[in-house]
């Protein structure tokens, strides 16, 4: 690989990528850039290794195309405007740090290629289960470069950013549970035995990896080796019924516990960075809410409307470019259902609209904050019946959901997405304003298995 690598902070986790990414052989060594806080801690690296040294963060950066800031969430916003200056749509930021959103990021950062990278403990042992998540400009070439760095030691798991919170529950946080948890079984069996303590750890360890073998290579379920191992009238079917008794409550109090903190984190993050305008919001829209334009109505989705929503949403002559369509009249019904259930909830983050030209349903469009871990950005979207394509009507609908979503969600920017064949969501992007940001990505339909190319573009409030 030659691509020059930046290391921003060096750390047990700036360290720890360093010395795996170094040992893999797949950079060469004077292709790093290393910089540090303490210059000290990083000076005697160079005798043995050549890997270039930088005084500065932005010396570092400047010469890296790949950037990866390993830093405490006090230190992020200073070191990202000491290096946004060298910064440009070429380069890659990873950010090691999962409290921090993109929507902060970019604050600083902006039209730059960005992921969020969460590693694990395990990757000592060449085990991590590293969790990643992209900002919409970061291409399929960049993702494959970076996992064939992450992959050095152990697996990649790709979320969206808003589930990676519980993600590094999961497998950043649970090699910690793990631990606690045996230590306690530890503990208890040493009040029935006389077994070495070494010994006993030992054979909880190995027994805990042989059960993992078990679940990956055999395919079994926990439920399946709970069958397996415990009887029915056995020894090991009466612990498993003090542990399916007890337990429950310890787990749910563990994530009660841990993402309670990670919000509280979260929102010192945000205190770090100033108003973004971000933060979790409240909604209490009125149902008679509408918004009008020249020729349509644009109004909440309700119960009632399936059919007509099904017209569109259930074609796939509409849809072969959407990540619908709906298979069945039923799937249409639940769509409508959850998305207006949502208008009568104050933690609503999608806006779903019914597009109306002469009181007839001919499409709808959305403005979703979902897609943004704090709810600081939109992604809109729209879909028209093949019956009332080519007037226009997507455009002005647009427009009119851009101008609500300015006005009343407190956003400050809003993205769209289209396959790249696509020529005529994409001129309805080009009319209403917004400007393409990224031309490489690439879309995976689920049901059909098939991958395109895909085009970002990118709406800012005008101030």
């Amino acid at each position: 690989m030659d691509r020059k690598i930046a290391v921003i902070g060096f750390g047990s986790m700036g360290k720890m990528l360093y010395e795996k990414i170094s040992a893999s052989k797949i950079v060469d060594e004077k292709n790093f850039y290393l910089a540090n806080r303490t210059f000290s801690k990083i000076e005697a690296l160079s005798k043995d290794s050549g890997v270039n040294l930088c005084k500065t963060n932005a010396e570092a950066a400047d010469a890296a195309d790949i950037i990866f800031v390993c830093i405490r969430p006090a230190e992020m916003k200073t070191v990202l405007q000491e290096i946004a200056p060298v910064l440009n749509e070429k380069k890659h930021l990873i950010s090691l740090n999962g409290s921090i959103s993109f929507a902060q990021l970019e604050t600083i950062c902006r039209n730059i290629k960005i992921s969020k990278v969460i590693p694990s403990v395990t990757a000592e042992v060449d085990e991590s289960q590293t969790l990643v998540c992209h900002n919409p400009l970061v291409t399929e070439d960049d993702k494959e470069t970076l996992y064939a760095l992450l992959k050095t030691f152990g697996n990649v798991i790709e979320l969206p950013e808003n589930e990676m919170g519980m993600g590094s529950e999961l497998v950043s946080c649970m090699p910690g549970f793990i631990a606690s948890l045996f230590n306690e079984v530890k503990k208890a069996a040493q009040l029935h035995t006389k077994i070495p303590e070494n010994q006993v750890v030992k054979m909880l360890a190995d027994t805990l990896r042989g059960t993992a073998r078990l679940i990956t290579e055999k395919q079994m379920t926990f439920e399946q080796v709970c069958t397996r191992v415990a009887t029915k009238g056995g020894i090991t079917e009466e612990g498993t019924k003090v542990i399916e008794k007890n337990f429950p409550p310890v787990a749910q109090e563990l994530f009660d516990k841990t993402l309670e903190k990670r919000r509280l984190t979260s929102e010192k993050a945000v205190q770090a960075f100033g108003d973004i305008s971000s933060g979790k919001r409240k909604w209490n829209f009125d149902s008679s809410l509408e918004l009008k334009t020249e020729r349509l109505v644009l109004r909440p989705i309700r119960v009632g409307d399936e059919k007509a929503v099904h017209e569109y949403a259930g074609d796939p002559e509409i849809t072969m470019m959407f990540w619908l369509p709906n298979d069945t009249f039923d799937d249409t019904v639940a769509f409508v259902k959850k998305n207006a259930a949502a208008w009568e909830s104050p933690d609503q983050t999608n806006f779903e609209f019914v597009i109306l030209y002469d009181g007839k349903i001919i499409g709808g469009c959305d403005c979703d904050l979902g897609y943004s871990e704090d709810h600081s950005y939109g992604t809109l979207g729209w879909i028209l019946n093949k019956k009332y394509r080519k007037q226009g009507f997507a455009s002005e609908a647009a427009s009119a959901v851009v101008k609500f979503a300015f006005e009343n969600l407190g956003i400050k920017r809003i993205l769209a997405q289209c396959d790249s064949k696509n020529a005529a969501s994409f001129g309805v992007m080009k009319k209403i304003g917004m400007k393409l940001i990224n031309d490489k990505g690439t879309r995976t339909y689920p049901k059909t298995g098939i991958t395109s190319g895909e085009f970002t573009c990118e709406i800012v409030k005008q101030v």
